[in-house]
């Protein structure tokens, strides 16, 4: 009987599945995370560096900004590897455009929900746990 099943299953044709397409060139991507562990290792060295004696800290602004800045710059980055030849366009990703005004409300409200469920699972979280008392981070 179990021969018969092994046999059943053999003489149907193999179907391979296609190798699946890169998304981006290899150099595209090794570079994205080149950029990610720059960043990271900037923003380590910012926040592990405490001020000279003397002089005040100033908040987080700097780091805060450089941040901001980082992001849109990977941002672009990344929609620049959606213009070379042969990749998979940054459109591709996100769906495409919206074909009528409902599907721009549906996303938006989608958006607007899942926003609601991290925010009630957080403050669901500071009612069990309790809020976090800690001393300020000293730079």
């Amino acid at each position: 009987m179990v021969n018969s099943l092994f046999m059943a299953n053999s003489a149907e044709p193999s179907t391979r599945r296609p190798k699946p397409k890169l998304v981006a060139p290899l150099w595209h991507t090794l570079g994205l995370l080149m950029i990610l562990l720059a960043i990271s290792a900037g923003l380590y060295r910012m926040q592990s560096r405490s001020p000279a004696a003397g002089e005040q800290h100033h908040g987080n602004v700097v780091l805060y900004l450089s941040v901001i800045v980082s992001e849109w710059a990977m941002s672009f980055y990344i929609w620049l590897g959606g213009l070379i030849r042969g990749a998979t366009k940054v459109r591709d990703f996100v769906g495409g455009r919206w074909r009528n005004r409902k599907d721009m409300l549906r996303d938006i409200a989608l958006a607007c929900a899942f926003w609601l469920a991290v925010t009630g699972v957080g403050v669901f979280m500071n009612f069990v746990l309790g809020p976090v008392i800690s001393s300020p981070l000293v730079f």
